[in-house]
């Protein structure tokens, strides 16, 4: 008996604990949309090295990755310039990305991020393997508290704000956000930020 009442502690302590945690990033995206809604939001812009930033954030995915037995690949074009951003927000824009991407990810598949130029832009795309998005529903993608009909593959839960401060953060930075998806093969999530002229 005695081992089995704390068992039930230990599980409601970690309940406890995973519903503390989601409702403190619930919060903490409510307090970035009603900055960056508000303009209040400061940029610190510096020049950056974005496939470093990419490799920094990959390795602090790869905890989360390994665990979904997912394989986190970067495949980045020769000589790409650096970009003017304010690395937090941008960093705070890829772990966005590449944690939904695991979180829609069966285990066994990959996630693939792309690098490259094109048209004075450096270009991020973020490739899963995952369900794929109805057409129906990617315009709700980008909005607040929107949620689309697809499942995450180990119970992670969504405030439906994170694509939405994505787009707002990749907007302040001049650049562009969209998605590419295709039901039963995957989506690609692509920003775009420009290059120093």
């Amino acid at each position: 008996l005695k081992a089995n009442a704390s068992q039930d502690r230990i599980e409601m302590l970690e309940s406890i604990m995973t519903s503390s945690e989601f409702m403190l990033k619930l919060l903490n995206d409510l307090l970035d949309i009603s900055a960056l809604e508000s303009g209040k939001m400061k940029l610190e812009i510096v020049n950056t090295d974005l496939p470093g930033l990419i490799k920094k954030n990959i390795e602090f995915n790869n905890i989360i990755s390994k665990k979904k037995n997912i394989a986190i690949e970067l495949s980045c074009a020769e000589n790409i310039p650096e970009v003017m951003v304010d690395t937090g927000k941008i960093e705070q824009v890829l772990n966005n990305l590449i944690s939904n991407a695991l979180k829609f990810s069966q285990p066994g598949t990959k996630v693939t991020i792309n690098i490259f130029v094109k048209e004075n832009n450096v270009i991020v795309g973020v490739t899963d393997e995952g369900p794929g998005i109805p057409k129906d529903e990617i315009d709700k993608l980008f909005k607040d508290f929107e949620k689309t009909t697809v499942q995450s593959t180990g119970g992670e839960k969504s405030t439906g704000l994170g694509l939405s401060i994505v787009k707002k953060l990749i907007i302040a930075h001049k650049g562009e956000i969209w998605v590419e998806s295709e039901l039963g093969k995957g989506s690609t999530f692509f920003f775009s930020l420009p290059v120093i002229i």
